[in-house]
């Protein structure tokens, strides 16, 4: 999926017509109008990398992860983004989807920016040109 042409939609849909109780969603729109739900997603070189790794840890748990699963999880897909990535940030903020007290959906984003743990020792052994 290419992250230019690819519209995520993340929410909360009724468990049912009228329901008062909710659900969460991740919702995909393709370029062309092609809709589809799906357990995990990536755009741009995340798609590349971070799906397959997304996928199967939701595989794992059966679809149940704990929050706190999900952002270590979440947090690890960027990492490996960002190395593979020469022109990302290291930079992030996370936005969680969840029910409040009335069991009303409402976003929560981090209002502080967090920085990726990275490791670039390696860097000094490398010679030569790279493009």
């Amino acid at each position: 999926m290419c992250g230019v042409f690819t519209s995520p939609i993340v929410g909360m849909e009724p468990i049912k017509e009228g329901a008062s109780q909710y659900e969460p969603f991740i919702g995909v729109v393709l370029q062309r109008g092609t809709a589809f739900n799906v357990k995990s997603l990536a755009t741009g070189i995340g798609s590349y990398f971070a799906n397959q790794m997304l996928e199967s840890e939701v595989r794992k748990s059966n679809g149940q992860l704990e929050k706190d699963q999900a952002l270590e999880i979440v947090k690890k897909a960027l990492q490996i983004s960002y190395y593979r990535d020469c022109h990302a940030a290291c930079h992030y903020n996370i936005a969680v989807s969840e029910l409040d007290e009335g069991g009303s959906p409402r976003a929560i984003v981090s209002p502080k920016s967090e920085s990726l743990a990275t490791n670039w020792d390696i860097s000094e052994r490398v010679s030569g040109q790279f493009y």
